[in-house]
């Protein structure tokens, strides 16, 4: 099969969400209300090949997703809500062969924690380091490769998990125009015609405006989700900020707010996209970038998700700070990554694809 869905083969949704690397799914009556009805009839290829899925209820309880899923007593694959490390190390001293530590584990969804909150019981990297070792030697007993969403820490066997594409933005007929500007995308300069987009916050636009003693959902102190948003804010106000700057005007840079319907054709005539941090640190603006031929641009903040992207042979751009870009730079990181785009899409950016950089050894794509 083709690296690409065209629109000729894609007659239905449940096909694209199988084909392409979906990492996210919601069956709750809230994700309906504010994403439209769900269209695919079971959950996405890349989720629902894991041997085991531990929590996650916002998936559903019926056939669609099966929560707590199991197949057999002792997995080669296990995807866990954050919160739930203990659950599954409960779970592996009971029924896992402990003489083999060849297994997978991503930890990635709600509810969204750092490595750090989920590892060692304290939000941020100033955690009790005894604490984190503890549960980290416990998880390599059984785990060779843990994947971490919100990862802060440097670890053995510690991973970020490269994240992947939401289902439900695509719901409301939004998959059809994504298919076609993917069929379409190509890095000539009369397909790219445009710079640099930046445009975010069209479903989480609140996360912006938090600001730190604002926001105490859970108690009186922050918990890891609170500081993932509070991260999250200040990263897309100062890109925010940045893009109004003469030399953000310099680069090309065009602030816009951009309709669901229309984004994936739009993204597909920039050669970059800001990319600020979402509120799982990760973006899924990154790989829907990527799926139109564009580069994202990202900074860090205090996590290792995207360093550990390029790693795995992901064609973006991670700064420490928006103002290292400028014109001269843009030229360069595209003579540089653009060649690869169209290989790292064909290659990489499949169900299938993220299934093996997963559950490899080396953990790489290109």
């Amino acid at each position: 099969m083709s690296s690409t869905l065209s629109v000729d083969y894609l007659v239905e949704y449940q096909a694209f969400v199988d084909f392409y690397p979906i990492h996210r799914t919601c069956l709750a009556p809230l994700c309906t209300t504010w994403f439209g009805p769900q269209r695919a009839r079971v959950t996405p290829a890349l989720i629902n090949r894991f041997d085991w899925i531990v929590g996650h209820q916002g998936m559903g309880n019926d056939g669609l997703a099966i929560p707590r899923k199991r197949r057999g007593p002792d997995p080669d694959t296990v995807f866990a809500s954050p919160d739930k490390v203990q659950k599954v190390l409960e779970h592996a001293k009971r029924s896992f062969d402990a003489s083999r530590s060849n297994r997978t584990l991503v930890l990635s969804g709600g509810p969204e924690l750092t490595a750090s909150e989920a590892l060692c019981g304290t939000a941020g990297q100033s955690g009790n380091s005894s604490a984190c070792e503890d549960t980290m030697g416990k998880l390599r007993t059984y785990f060779r490769a843990v994947f971490f969403e919100g990862k802060d820490l440097e670890m053995e066997g510690l991973f970020a998990y490269p994240g992947g594409l939401t289902e439900m933005y695509f719901r409301g007929g939004v998959m059809e125009f994504a298919v076609a500007a993917i069929a379409a995308a190509s890095t000539s300069a009369a397909s790219k015609p445009r710079s640099v987009l930046a445009a975010w916050g069209s479903v989480w636009s609140y996360v912006e405006h938090i600001e730190e003693g604002k926001l105490l959902l859970y108690s009186t102190r922050f918990r890891a989700w609170d500081v993932m948003k509070l991260e999250a804010g200040k990263n897309r106000r100062s890109a925010r900020a940045w893009s109004s700057t003469s030399a953000a005007h310099q680069a090309g840079v065009e602030v816009r707010s951009i309709p669901a319907q229309s984004w994936w054709g739009e993204l597909a005539q920039y050669r970059f996209l800001l990319s600020p941090l979402g509120t799982s640190i990760y973006s899924p603006k990154t790989v829907e970038a990527l799926m139109v031929l564009t580069i994202p641009i990202v900074t860090r903040g205090p996590f290792m998700v995207h360093d550990d992207m390029v790693k795995y042979g992901f064609p973006i751009i991670v700064l420490d700070e928006w103002d290292e870009i400028t014109d001269t730079k843009l030229n360069q990181w595209w003579n540089e990554l653009s060649t690869r785009l169209v290989s790292f899409r064909r290659n990489c950016l499949t169900a299938e694809a993220y299934w093996q950089l997963m559950i490899s050894t080396d953990h790489r794509c290109q």
